[in-house]
């Protein structure tokens, strides 16, 4: 899902906006299995003096509920937050002051999904790239985002609480954020003193390249790691060319 909230969250970002460095914290927690994506994620992504935070949680509000936790009064939803107020919303929404008033409704206007599909459909009978709403591009780069976070994620290591806090503490409302998702796992009866998180680097980005020019707070190796993860094994056919 967290394709479709980016992509969201870019509209209010400055156009063609693209993130400096990601890193991401996260673990797979009361499940036992041989999957080994996280089921609980948190994803820095820093555009400049503007950070986006992505928070991911597969898990309920608490064991046995069949439903997500709040932030805001949103379950799936984005929240951009503003010196004297904040909006939050998914499809719609609504402008906020910070004590959680709401003072102004469908503040901003996102099409709904029949509108995409719709689109789509037309597009593929009309076979006119002109007939998009956007660009391919526009897709490729939310979705790049996410990638990003997976990837720092995937060369991390155990770390501490105190040692995440440190890296996330000179970006605001990260370590407010990361204590919710604490908060969350507690529900579950999670140990994060014996199930430590995963901590990945940031990785800096030449976002228009797709690549990863530098790593901080981890070895080269690790560097080389993430760049050949973006690869991963090419197959006949499937090639990816290679940016110089």
């Amino acid at each position: 899902m967290g394709v479709h909230s980016i992509d969201m969250i870019r509209r209010f970002l400055d156009e063609g906006a693209l993130p400096r460095r990601v890193m991401s914290v996260g673990g797979r927690y009361t499940v036992d299995d041989v999957a080994d994506p996280p089921n609980t994620q948190f994803t820095v992504m820093e555009f400049g003096d503007v950070p986006v935070i992505y928070e991911n949680r597969c898990l309920p509000i608490k064991p046995g509920a069949s439903y997500a936790d709040r932030f805001r009064g949103q379950r799936i939803g984005i929240v951009v937050q503003a010196e004297h107020g904040y909006y939050a919303g998914y499809n719609g929404g609504g402008i906020f002051d910070n004590d959680g008033q709401r003072i102004m409704r469908k503040a901003v206007d996102i099409d709904p999904v029949s509108a995409h599909l719709e689109n789509f459909i037309d597009c593929v009978r009309s076979r006119r790239s002109a007939d998009l709403t956007a660009p391919p591009e526009v897709g490729h780069y939310s979705a790049q985002f996410c990638h990003w976070g997976n990837l720092s994620y995937r060369v991390g290591s155990p770390a501490s609480v105190d040692r995440i806090d440190t890296v996330l503490g000179p970006v605001a409302g990260a370590v407010e954020g990361m204590n919710r998702l604490r908060q969350h796992l507690e529900m579950h009866q999670v140990d994060l003193a014996g199930e430590s998180m995963t901590l990945g680097p940031w990785l800096e980005l030449d976002a228009v390249n797709d690549a990863i020019v530098g790593i901080d707070g981890a070895a080269e190796s690790h560097l080389a790691k993430a760049r050949s993860l973006i690869d991963e094994v090419d197959r006949p056919g499937y090639q990816l060319p290679v940016l110089t």
